[in-house]
């Protein structure tokens, strides 16, 4: 916990593009951030829109520029962000920071509180071919947050479900 007594929340998103889930992920660490909460913004992969770096939330983000899920040493460097940054919970957005963080708390030494925010409902080929481990990141992760009663359904109907699923 943080000096105030709130929690200590970190970001992880795949990459700062257009796109709703990066807008909504800036604009949640902005209040967050204007309410007292120490937060941070950790960027796996390399895609930046100009248009979602210059909104508030979107400051100081640490960047891993890490291209793809298939490179070692871009595991290494999300393990120790990780481990350097130590939130108390930790927000993944959508489905590789999802993996990445369930599969690197297994590893060790990572000890945040994981709850994905899924903003998808058509994957793309690429992310179809990973939806094994996203099941498996799924359901060992602390909450699954979905965006509508529709989006739940469809995913649990793949497969996709986990202990705790709020929905927006």
């Amino acid at each position: 916990m943080t000096t105030a007594g709130k929690p200590k929340v970190l970001f992880f998103v795949s990459g700062l593009s257009v796109g709703g889930a990066e807008r909504h992920t800036v604009a949640l660490r902005a209040r967050l951030r204007e309410r007292g909460f120490d937060t941070a913004l950790l960027v796996y992969g390399t895609k930046t829109s100009k248009s979602i770096a210059e909104m508030p939330g979107a400051e100081d983000p640490i960047r891993l520029d890490t291209v793809g899920m298939s490179r070692p040493l871009g595991w290494l460097a999300a393990w120790r962000a990780l481990r350097r940054i130590d939130a108390d919970v930790l927000i993944a957005v959508n489905q590789t920071p999802l993996i990445v963080s369930v599969a690197l708390r297994r590893v060790g030494g990572i000890r945040s509180r994981i709850a994905c925010v899924f903003h998808t409902t058509v994957l793309r080929p690429s992310d179809e071919s990973r939806l094994a481990m996203f099941r498996w990141a799924a359901k060992l992760a602390d909450a699954f947050v979905f965006i509508s009663r529709n989006q739940m359904r469809y995913w649990r109907l793949r497969g996709i479900d986990c202990v705790r699923t709020p929905l927006i």
